[in-house]
């Protein structure tokens, strides 16, 4: 997942640094909290903002190619 942080955040047209503005506070903590709270809004909400939609994108490209 911390490879993954950098990748969403450039596909959405944001730095890294920008993480607490598109996501949350929290999960500008660690990779882990980035994974979690992304992860959370990808499932839960009918309308996710658009990092936590490509971070499901791109987790779901992952999986189909076993790199997790």
């Amino acid at each position: 997942s911390a490879l993954l942080r950098p990748a969403v955040m450039k596909a959405t047209g944001h730095k890294v640094h920008e993480t607490g503005s598109q996501v949350s506070n929290y999960a500008t903590k660690n990779a882990r909290e980035f994974f979690a709270e992304c992860f959370a809004e990808g499932m839960r909400s009918a309308s996710p903002r658009a990092v936590a939609a490509e971070f499901m994108k791109q987790l779901s490209e992952l999986i189909k190619k076993g790199g997790l």
